[in-house]
């Protein structure tokens, strides 16, 4: 798991920070084999998005964004 979890220190709470998941994060997954992917005891994993609360000018995206607009 990358960049922390709700139960982590502010600290931790970077891309860098990262935790190995373990046997015990499954442990009640019906599955068999059990999935790689589905942590049925580890409810601090998951995908959190972020944004700004107001979208950036167009020249304040050219600064930060480097890339070309899809639209």
């Amino acid at each position: 798991v990358r960049g922390g979890s709700w139960m982590d220190s502010p600290s931790r709470l970077r891309s860098a920070a990262r935790r190995p998941s373990t046997k015990q994060w499954k442990k009640r997954d019906p599955q068999i084999p059990k999935s790689k992917w589905w942590h049925t005891d580890a409810p601090f994993v998951g995908f959190r998005v972020v944004r700004p609360l107001i979208t950036p000018s167009e020249e304040e995206q050219k600064k930060y964004w480097k890339y070309e607009s899809i639209q």
